[in-house]
């Protein structure tokens, strides 16, 4: 009597881990899907060029809050990001005060990433209508 017990709570145990891991799969799918995701680079690990990717990154958060605040899915996110790079792009030159060349390089390290070339593909759509 005592196994089928043991049996029987080892069963559910099983199937409430089963059941918990899938939501959490599901739900984690779904951010994936909800999510424009912005990636900073550093051109170091120096404490300078940290702080400098920060305060880009802060500051182009910032402007995209509002940008983004009425995007109703991916396809409007990237829509939005395709029509305000140049607002975005200036977020972060004012966060970097002055100097390109570091910003050019960051921006450089971005768009080597596989879903900064993606975001590049669709900006680039979206100037040539």
């Amino acid at each position: 009597m005592f196994k089928r017990i043991l049996s029987a709570l080892f069963i559910g145990l099983i199937l409430t881990m089963t059941l918990a891991t899938y939501s959490s799969a599901r739900q984690a799918q779904q951010v994936r899907e909800d999510v424009l995701r912005l990636h900073v680079l550093a051109n170091s690990d120096s404490a300078a060029d940290q702080a400098l990717k920060l305060r880009v990154r802060d500051s182009v958060l910032e402007r995209a809050r509002a940008l983004f605040a009425a995007a109703g899915g991916r396809d409007d996110a990237y829509a939005i990001a395709a029509q305000n790079t140049a607002v975005l792009q200036q977020a972060a030159q004012q966060a970097e005060s002055g100097s390109t060349a570091q910003l050019v390089q960051l921006l450089r390290r971005v768009m080597s990433t596989p879903d900064g070339a993606a975001l590049a593909g669709r900006i680039m759509q979206q100037l040539q209508q």
